[in-house]
């Protein structure tokens, strides 16, 4: 995708022919420009402001509307990188509690599902002697019965 014109931020403006940087007051190489062929011309006059066109530079009048591209030292660079890694960082550390707290939570989940099936066992196995225990006292009460009626008809 090609890029859009920009102004790069460069000028002449002080002195027709002299470019210089607008950040760094510095002046454009002499060895190093990538200028259109015929530029700079100052074709319609009063055009003092370095454009990126169709990948090489022109001249234009600043009423132009482009967008522009921005020359940041790189202290600011270095900073806004720091701040950039120290937000991922809090993200990273957050994204870490989250899991732990999730981790915590099922362990907490499996704990009490745990529990529960330990309790139920428990009612099961409860209900189970009461089960037995009620056959045992019927069998009891059979086995007394029958003797009573055996020595009834004695």
């Amino acid at each position: 995708m090609p890029f859009s014109p920009a102004f790069l931020g460069a000028t002449d403006v002080q002195k027709e022919g002299v470019w210089v940087w607008d950040y760094s007051k510095q002046p454009l190489s002499q060895t190093h420009t990538n200028w259109n062929t015929m530029s700079p011309d100052n074709l319609l006059g009063d055009e003092h402001y370095l454009q990126y066109l169709r990948a090489a530079w022109n001249d234009r009048h600043v009423d132009t509307q482009l967008d522009y591209v921005c020359e940041r030292a790189l202290k600011d660079i270095e900073e806004e990188a720091k701040v950039e890694e120290e937000e991922e960082e809090e993200e990273e550390e957050e994204e870490e509690e989250e899991e732990e707290e999730q981790e915590q939570e099922q362990e907490e989940e499996q704990e009490e599902e745990k529990q529960e099936q330990e309790e139920q066992e428990q009612e099961e196995q409860e209900q189970e002697e009461q089960e037995k225990r009620t056959r045992t006292r019927r069998r009891s009460r059979i086995r007394r019965t029958r003797t009573r009626r055996k020595r009834k008809r004695r």
